[in-house]
Parts: structure tokens; sequence; C-alpha cells
């Protein structure tokens, strides 16, 4: 069997790894959660995990185990006999993957859409909605089910769903499933729009409410433990969309293809005033009724906020206190503040954030020692404790127990 192509993603790990390079290394996914249309269907809950095997733990597992979890493989079984076909892992591969999987570096999330899941006993039926005419996608397979959009939900012209709370739920599922995970990265997150230019102007407002509810939820997997490293939105202009041609845009300026004229649309001029604000990085963070706003602590200050919190929070309380307070105040000196402005191609970070600070937690904060039977947490080292006071406030008893039992450790 030839090699497949995560196997020759272990391969570029390993030789990225051996080689000694700088930089950090990962893997891009275009990854989608998969709910059953009727939570209450068996039948709907079974194609919610047929389809997210097919699209997603095939992938995952591959990236974060070097294998495939006993349900992933009952599950690949069931879909090769309903297609009259075969698998076959072969022992080399599966070797190479597991050594890689402990070595990646980060995971690129492309995120458009999730998926409603119906149960479907019929014969394959798909048509892909490449035009824009609303309503007239089909996803229909035999063996997997039927992708379906639940009343109320949106959906753009193109039946792509609109669901950003899915992006949070696919983020809490990734580093529930995979804890040795390291860093999540959203890649690509956008909408596709058939944007006029009226009087020298694009009205996209469905555009700007798209990208702030999807920060909004990832900024709740942020304070939930998920650690993300940046933003990158899709994309800075219209450009060729490869199964949607030019009819589809999604770029912050308007391009007229037949004069490449650029003008900028509604959504530039927010989301560059975001950004700008993001890369001055004052020390607070604020978040209103229907406007967000992205504020970034430079690293050594939020070391002292994490320290005042743990100290106001409880855990002082805890036996573990005084290893806890010492390890980290000598880190402040290595810390140095961090741009968390960066662009890439037709791409644009817009942040890296930082949740707020929580209230304060009740004394009898969780014991680090009832922690270990809830979290998977890894034998601490610099790496992993910096990561923590960086990237993560903590909000809640949880949390900062689980810092206690990092250090500890």
């Amino acid at each position: 069997m030839p090699a497949g192509p995560a196997q020759h993603d272990a391969r570029a790990v390993l030789a990225y790894k051996q080689g000694g390079y700088p930089g950090t290394i990962g893997v891009i996914h275009a990854l989608e959660y998969k709910y059953p249309y009727d939570p209450a269907c068996p039948g709907d809950i079974q194609a919610a995990k047929n389809d997210d095997v097919l699209q997603n733990r095939l992938l995952l597992d591959a990236t974060f185990r070097g294998d495939y979890a006993p349900d992933t493989l009952q599950i690949i079984e069931h879909l090769c006999q309903a297609s009259n076909g075969s698998v076959e892992f072969l022992d080399d591969d599966l070797s190479i993957m597991r050594r890689a999987a402990q070595l990646n570096d980060c995971l690129g999330i492309n995120y458009y859409q999730s998926r409603f899941l119906k149960a479907f006993d019929g014969e394959t039926d798909l048509h892909h909605n490449g035009t824009g005419d609303k309503g007239t996608g089909r996803w229909r397979v035999a063996g997997v089910g039927e992708r379906a959009v639940r009343p109320g939900v949106p959906t753009t012209d193109w039946d792509w769903i609109i669901y950003p709370k899915g992006l949070f739920d696919l983020m809490m599922d990734i580093s529930l499933r995979y804890p040795n995970y390291k860093q999540l990265f959203i890649t690509e997150n956008g909408m596709g729009r058939k944007d006029q230019l009226v009087d020298g102007t694009v009205d996209d407002s469905e555009r700007i409410a798209y990208v702030e509810d999807h920060l909004r939820w990832i900024l709740k997997a942020i304070e939930c433990g998920v650690d993300v490293g940046g933003y990158f939105m899709w994309s800075l202009q219209d450009q060729f969309s490869w199964t949607n041609g030019y009819n589809k845009r999604y770029g912050f300026f308007y391009v007229d293809f037949e004069t490449q004229q650029r003008t900028p649309k509604a959504s530039a001029s927010v989301s560059l005033k975001q950004a700008s604000l993001n890369a001055r990085a004052p020390c607070q963070h604020r978040c209103r009724r229907g406007r967000i706003g992205f504020y970034r602590y430079p690293p050594a200050q939020a070391l002292v906020l994490h320290i005042n919190y743990l100290i106001v929070s409880g855990v002082r309380d805890q036996p573990q206190y005084r290893t806890t307070l010492k390890p980290l105040i000598k880190m402040m000196a290595t810390m140095r503040p961090q741009n968390n402005l960066s662009t890439a191609a037709s791409s644009m970070c817009l942040f890296t954030a930082r949740p707020a600070m929580p209230p304060r937690i009740p004394q009898t904060a969780m014991p680090a020692s009832s922690a270990t039977s809830r979290l998977d947490t890894p034998p601490a080292t610099a790496a992993i404790v910096l990561a923590a006071c960086e990237n993560k406030m903590m909000y809640s008893e949880l949390w900062a127990a689980r810092l206690v039992l990092m250090v500890k450790k």
C-alpha cells in the first residue's frame, strides 16, 4: 500500500526535528464539528460520529496519536464495508506516525462551518453548490448520513452553515481528546458573500458580525484552557475560489477583477482598527455587549496578574502554594513582550487574546490532588508553565489548581 498523507506529514515532522531547524512545525486541517440533527435520535448520533471520523478523526488521530483509537477503527471498518472497500495500516507507517505524534508544535484549523447529521439509508446523492444558488446543495452518503440544517440556523448563499459555537466545541474536543496537543491556530475563518460595490463602498455588516461572533467563541475556549496562538482571517482581498470561481468573495477589500482596483469594505476599517489596537498592547481587556475589544497583556505583567490572582483566589491556602510562587517570580526575568500582530499572504492575524481577570473564586480552591483524576496533566517543564502563564489567565479554581499541579510536578 502506498504511503498516505498522514505518513508523509509524519516524515516531514521527523525530518524537521532531526535537522534541528529553528522555528515550529505543525499541520493544518480543514475541520468541522459534527452534531446529530436530533440529539435524542440514535441514528442521528451515529451519523454524526460517522462523519466526524470521515472528516476529522482520520486526520486528528493520525496527527496526535500516531494511530487510530478503537472507536475510530470501528467506524472506519463500517465505512469500508458500506462502500465495498477495505483499509490496511502498515506497522512501519504507524511506527513513523507514533514518533511524529509527540513532536508536532501546533495544529492549524481551517474552520468555516459545522454540520448537523441525520440518519440516511439510501444511495449516495451529492450536489456541490458552487454557484451560490441557495438551497441547491445536497450531501447524502450511503453508510455515513445526510447533512441537514436545523431550523433557525442561518446559512450563506452557498448553503454553508453559520454556527460560531461549532468552533468552540471543536477546539474543546481537540484539547480534551488529544491532551498532547501544544497550541492551536485558527488558520482560516471567513464568510463568502456576493458583495456588491455601491457608490464606492461595500456594506458587509454580515461579515463583521460573523468575525466578531467567532472571536467571542474563541475567547470562550481560551477561558476554558485551550491554548490558542492566533486567528487568521480569510481573506485580505477578494480572489479566485477553487470551487466557486470569482463569484464568492471573502476579502476585506473588494477587487474589481477587470481593472484590479481595490476598495476597502466596511469590514476592512473595523478589522484594521482592531488589529492596530492589539499592536499597541495596552494592559487591559474589555468586553462590552454588541462590541468586543481585545487588549494584550505584556507577558511580564500578565505573570504578575497570575501571581496576584493565585494569592487572592485561595490557592495560597494550599500546601503547594509555597512551591508555586517562587518559580513563577523567577520566570518573570525571562519573559519578554511579544508583538501580537502578524500578517501572512492574504490572511491577517487579528489577535492573540488573553481573557480578563475573573472574579474571585471561593477560598476552598480545589486541591491539586483532586485535579489529578480529571486532568491528563503532563509533567511540568519550563515551557509548559511558560505557556500557561503567557496565554491563559486563571479563570477558575480548576485552572488555578492545575497550575499548582504542573509546577509541583
